[in-house]
């Protein structure tokens, strides 16, 4: 149901049983004038039964809504909903560009009309002065548009996409297609990343990564195949899209000269001591290890008496509230998904632990790129963004994965530096090159909307790279 009061309730809502003698565009059109007399005569405010990806509310916003939606016509909906000339503006014409059509099939042709209604109620009511189509084009990608929770402008993706999981086959398909969608792209990221471990002698002169990147284009994936089914074809679009909008960001900004500013190298004048690489502390001790003068000493970079004012602003800094919020992301995570590790802690004998080196080279590393370096990250069509203001967002909701993930990507850079004796540029031809392949496979399964045809080009690409291995050893 789109909406919570039951009068606005509808039988063209996703997921309801549409009766034979309704399914027809005439029917379609009287319910749209139905449910406007009912909004414009309902006061207060019209919630919407699904919430936003940072659980917010999502309501009717009368105050925008145009003067002309609350007077049209039967034919003038009709003609809004359904055009046959594709030079004009017509619903059906828009979703065309998210690789539905009208289908044939009576049963589809029940879901299609209520695809129309659901995009009719959204584009009218629900965000009036936005245009949805244009937002969500591939032409538009940018990652605050995801459907993930902290996105800052995923509205609409994950309204849509939560209205399209009342169509239980559509649920039901993306669960199963999307667990192996997964498993296989984490199969191939492993093995891309190993690879380049183990032939360093190759990632470094780059001819390992032109080797997989002859895989990847090698390989043909059937254009954009659609499903005739109009709600699992919506579902898949937005998921691609949502693949495709953190791929292209992410990629943006391991290139050029971006990368060098995120990827710095430094030389410590004051080293952590060694005892800390190989403990881990319980959680309940972070405040007493926070306290630590040999931690003020790292992250500051000196040594001498610690004014208590010092100790004051270290102790309230953005970087040690990042990292309290992290940490209890991470509890989340671990929480919900039954794991014995996140990025950060770790779960030891069910208690929860955390590596005093972790701790030392998160708060160096963000008070170096947020403060000092004032790193900026790309996002769609290439604008820039102080990594900062994604971070501490009011920490609320927690950041995006993709300015995480490249925190997470410096950090492991600087912990190596520190732990590990390795060869120059090591970790830019490893885990950097694994990052930056794998998003180009996932940027080219966005050649297609279809999830089968996207796990069957996975698949032949995973086989390829290991047989890529054998000739290699």
């Amino acid at each position: 149901m789109l909406f919570n009061n039951k009068e606005l309730q509808s039988n063209f809502d996703i997921g309801q049983n549409l009766p034979d003698e309704q399914a027809n565009i005439n029917c379609l059109a009287e319910e749209i004038i139905r449910v406007t007399d009912l909004i414009s005569s309902t006061e207060g405010r019209i919630v919407c039964r699904h919430k936003d990806q940072n659980d917010k509310e999502v309501f009717v916003d009368k105050l925008n809504i145009d003067e002309a939606t609350w007077n049209r016509r039967k034919e003038e909906i009709k003609q809004i909903l359904i055009r046959k000339d594709k030079s004009k503006f017509a619903l059906n014409n828009r979703l065309e560009y998210f690789g539905v059509y009208e289908p044939s099939e009576p049963l589809e042709y029940k879901k299609y009309l209520q695809v129309l209604y659901f995009f009719y109620m959204m584009n009218y009511f629900i965000f009036p002065k936005e245009n949805i189509f244009k937002s969500l084009s591939l032409e538009n990608v940018d990652y605050k548009k995801s459907y993930e929770e902290g996105a800052l402008k995923g509205n609409h993706l994950s309204f849509i996409v939560l209205n399209l999981f009342d169509d239980d086959d559509a649920f039901y398909y993306f669960c199963n297609t999307n667990n192996e969608f997964n498993n296989i792209s984490y199969q191939i990221e492993k093995l891309i990343e190993n690879i380049a471990v183990e032939r360093f002698d190759l990632a470094s002169t780059n001819k390992l990564e032109k080797s997989i990147e002859n895989i990847i284009y090698s390989n043909q994936i059937t254009a954009r195949e659609h499903s005739v089914n109009p709600v699992i074809q919506l579902v898949e679009y937005c998921n691609q899209y949502n693949h495709l909008v953190y791929c292209v960001d992410l990629l943006s900004n391991l290139e050029d000269d971006n990368l060098y500013n995120l990827f710095y190298t430094e030389e410590f004048e004051i080293l952590p001591p060694d005892i800390w690489k190989n403990m881990h502390i319980p959680l309940e001790d972070l405040n007493e290890f926070l306290m630590s003068d040999d931690l003020f000493y790292f992250c500051k970079q000196t040594i001498g008496k610690i004014e208590s004012k010092q100790r004051h602003n270290f102790l309230n800094s953005n970087a040690v509230k990042f990292l309290r919020n992290a940490i209890e992301y991470d509890k989340q995570w671990i929480d919900t998904f039954d794991e014995n590790e996140g990025l950060y802690i770790e779960k030891i004998d069910d208690k929860y632990t955390i590596y005093p080196l972790k701790v030392a080279i998160f708060l160096r590393t963000y008070d170096e790129l947020t403060n000092k370096r004032k790193v900026k990250i790309l996002s769609g069509n290439k604008k820039s963004q102080l990594l900062k203001s994604l971070l501490t967002n009011n920490n609320d909701p927690f950041p995006q994965s993709l300015p995480m993930q490249i925190f997470s990507l410096v950090c492991h850079f600087q912990y190596d530096n520190i732990t590990k004796e390795i060869p120059f540029g090591f970790y830019n031809y490893t885990t950097l090159l694994s990052e930056r392949l794998f998003c180009t496979i996932m940027i080219k399964t966005t050649e297609t909307y279809n999830f089968d045809v996207c796990i069957n080009y996975l698949n032949k690409v995973y086989e390829e790279l290991c047989d890529l291995v054998e000739t290699l050893n």
